[in-house]
């Protein structure tokens, strides 16, 4: 028995009759599965909301195979069906990028966000299982933004100082407008970044 392109999947009975001649007549029924692998998320959109430029958000996505065939998945990167441009790179990464699932297993995978820009970048990411031409698609999108600091006073004017007086002092307010815990330093005083 040998599958042509375009039957359908699932169960097929086929009953061929064998007569013998000068014997008696069998009938042999012939039960198969049509199917093919197949790749189930568990879900289509992924969100990353904001995530700040230079660091990196993980999101975990459940890869399952619902069939009754083994499914050998790998990630399918082109530039111009991503929907990203060549010069712009791969902002969104897979890993593991490949894998094997046997019928009802289950498999992590971590989408990966790092921002080089502030931006909103979505992308597609396909999924390809061997024998099975159907691309598995994930749709990703996340939100790219530097840090900011609100510097209440943008010039403070000191008065005249005596040298190596340490009594003159002015203080200034800085404010993190962002919803992330930010760290600020002078590259001017800070001993780990001068060195």
């Amino acid at each position: 028995f040998s599958t042509r392109k375009n039957v359908k999947h699932g169960k097929v009975r086929h009953i061929v009759p064998i007569h013998l001649s000068y014997g008696p007549s069998y009938t042999i029924e012939f039960v198969a599965n049509l199917t093919i692998p197949e790749l189930s998320m568990s879900t289509d959109n992924v969100e990353f909301n904001k995530v700040c430029v230079g660091t990196r958000k993980i999101i975990r996505v459940r890869f399952e195979n619902k069939k009754e065939v083994p499914c050998e998945w790998s990630h399918y990167f082109k530039p111009d069906v991503a929907g990203v441009s060549t010069k712009e790179g791969e902002k969104f990464s897979v890993s593991p990028t490949t894998g094997y699932l046997l019928p009802g297993q289950k498999q992590t995978v971590d989408i990966i966000f790092t921002p080089t820009h502030e931006k909103v970048i979505s992308q597609k990411l396909q999924f390809k299982c061997k024998e099975n031409s159907k691309l598995f698609v994930l749709n990703v999108k996340g939100h790219g933004i530097n840090y900011a600091l609100d510097i209440i006073e943008n010039s403070i004017e000191m008065g005249p100082v005596l040298p190596y007086d340490k009594s003159s002092v002015k203080q200034i307010e800085l404010r993190n407008p962002m919803s992330f815990p930010i760290e600020v330093y002078s590259t001017d005083f800070d001993k780990q970044f001068i060195e």
